[in-house]
């Protein structure tokens, strides 16, 4: 079996049993997506040299102030990246995404 077949059925695999343990789950996996929505954000947009560190990411998610001056397009790029994750949230419990 290739490296990339045997990876599809890991993945598959590991869907199965997230499914499968899921049940009565969905408050916890609710907390914990939303706990995530800040590291996302701060991690992609530190692949495009984003000043913003994890915590000032996380203030800009909840409306916080922030200490220090960072620019419009920062806290708007750190806002619809937020919502681009929330939005795919949302379409993945309506159907699976490909």
């Amino acid at each position: 079996m290739p490296a990339l077949s045997k990876q599809v059925a890991h993945v598959t695999s590991l869907r199965k049993r997230f499914y499968a343990a899921k049940p009565g789950k969905e408050h916890l996996l609710t907390i914990l997506d939303q706990a995530e929505v800040s590291e996302h954000v701060y991690n992609s947009n530190a692949i495009e040299n984003s000043t913003l560190s994890l915590e000032e990411t996380e203030k800009i998610w909840l409306q916080i102030d922030l200490d220090r001056f960072i620019t419009e397009r920062e806290i708007f790029e750190a806002k619809n990246l937020a919502r681009v994750v929330g939005y795919i949230s949302h379409k993945a419990l309506e159907r699976e995404l490909d």
